[in-house]
């Protein structure tokens, strides 16, 4: 992440913070007192805490095995969303119901020569080994559920091109819990999984903005909010 793209998602978390205490409800946007970390991450005012613990619970609504089991066999499913956001425990019942599942926090903790799935100095092999597991599931007419942020236009781009050169459906899946869901599942992390505020920020907005007409504007077949 470059430093205008680190800028632009502190610029806009801060405009989240500002909305909550206004009393906007869009979004969960606080942090619990207890797990607020330091640095520039804004002081959000009032907390949501009722409706924090009521999303704690569960990182994926019960529904999302019910979308994924309706999707065409053969499907490319692409997970958007921040770390934290519910993508990997989605990744879970796509396995349970067939899907080729490919994770790049797995993919990077088996290039890594620490065998840590947080090394980002094994991110670079970890996608290349991604993309040629892609290529070759879609290659096979394999359902694929694909588990990496791609809150990117351009790692999307690849993706898709990917899907239709083999003539599949390509399917992207939205993860919004909540910012302050996602700070706080990233809290619980492990240290080298740990993701930095900013990082995680960018993320957020990244899925954020990457909404339903720009998805399908980007050859999407259909798009799906989880969360």
């Amino acid at each position: 992440m470059n430093v205008e793209s680190r800028e632009q998602a502190k610029t806009e978390v801060r405009r989240m913070a500002a909305d909550l205490t206004a009393g906007t409800d869009h979004e969960t946007y606080a942090v619990p007192r207890s797990t607020r970390t330091t640095g520039w991450w804004p002081s959000p005012g009032p907390t949501s805490t009722a409706r924090l613990d009521r999303e704690m619970g569960d990182a994926v609504p019960g529904d999302v095995s019910e979308l994924l089991r309706g999707l065409d066999e053969g499907s490319a499913v692409v997970a958007i969303g921040a770390a934290g956001s519910g993508k990997s425990t989605a990744a879970a019942a796509a396995r349970a119901l067939g899907y080729t599942v490919i994770s790049l926090d797995e993919l990077r903790r088996e290039v890594s020569p620490r065998r840590d799935a947080g090394d980002q100095s094994a991110t670079r092999p970890a996608v290349a080994a991604q993309n040629a597991l892609f290529d070759e599931a879609l290659s096979a007419g394999k359902s694929v559920y694909l588990d990496s942020t791609n809150v990117e236009g351009h790692v999307r781009a690849g993706l898709i091109e990917q899907a239709r050169r083999h003539g599949r459906t390509v399917v992207a899946l939205r993860f919004l819990p909540g910012l302050s869901i996602c700070q706080v599942r990233n809290a619980a992390r492990q240290d080298s999984r740990r993701v930095p505020e900013d990082v995680l920020a960018w993320q957020y907005v990244g899925a954020r903005n990457a909404t339903e007409a720009v998805l399908l504007a980007e050859g999407f077949t259909a798009v799906h909010d989880v969360g």
